[in-house]
């Protein structure tokens, strides 16, 4: 009997492991909070009108009117050729309408405007992440982060690529890292878990998630993983008690 419960209970594992790596969350499916602090850019030094363009666009990004949004920053481009904000966040309009030719022009133009920006560089990174060109979006990020060293979206963002090439270890020192900049965020402590579920390491990552509940008590993802790690160090405990 030994055995063969050994391997439902690894099989039972693996299943509830592939989907929790379904509930990774790259800051927002991307990064929720990016378009807020964006509002803290300080304004066109130009006019006034640009300053009012921008901040009409950034209201239409930030409510999800993605077409309006990309319109009004547009218009504020126009008025002003090299504002990196309107870049950054045209460039994040252009990304959430899978609009990434588009996205690749604006960001790429920016860059050879302000290539120290650690913004851009990070947006640049969820733009190469979302068209699958992994090795391009590892460099965007770590340029980020060489740029900016607090920077935690763009170290959570990181370690999910990590993690993707099956890099588990690197993966769990940038989401510590992530933690550690901003440990009020539950989804970076699910990821942090999923991570080591990976690498095997159960009592780490159901303290992982036991962090993200604590944040978010109704957290359904990280509840769900919470839930199968406990009945899966139960039941391992049970099997060897057996034995």
């Amino acid at each position: 009997m030994g055995a063969r419960v050994k391997f439902e209970i690894i099989s039972v594992l693996v299943l509830g492991l592939l989907l929790a790596l379904l509930q990774t969350q790259f800051a927002n499916g991307m990064e929720p909070t990016d378009t807020a602090r964006s509002s803290l850019h300080p304004v066109s030094p130009n006019n006034h009108t640009t300053t009012a363009l921008y901040e009409k666009g950034l209201a239409y990004l930030q409510s999800e009117q993605m077409d309006s949004a990309a319109q009004y920053l547009e218009i504020t481009l126009s008025t002003d050729p090299e504002y990196i904000p309107a870049f950054i966040n045209l460039g994040r309009a252009y990304i959430a309408t899978e609009q990434y030719h588009k996205a690749d022009q604006v960001l790429t133009h920016a860059v050879s405007i302000d290539s120290l920006n650690s913004e851009l560089w990070r947006v640049y990174g969820r733009l190469m992440h979302s068209e699958h060109r992994n090795p391009e979006a590892i460099k965007a990020y770590q340029r980020s982060i060489e740029l900016a060293h607090y920077n935690p979206y763009a170290r959570n963002n990181l370690a999910l690529l990590y993690m993707s090439d099956g890099r588990y270890q690197e993966a769990v020192q940038m989401f510590d890292e992530a933690v550690a900049q901003k440990d009020d965020v539950p989804f970076f402590y699910n990821n942090l878990g999923i991570a080591y579920e990976n690498m095997t390491q159960y009592r780490e990552a159901a303290t992982a998630y036991q962090h993200a509940l604590d944040i978010q008590p109704e957290y359904p993802k990280a509840r769900m993983n919470f839930r199968r790690i406990q009945n899966h160090l139960q039941n391992v405990s049970s099997v060897y008690q057996e034995e």
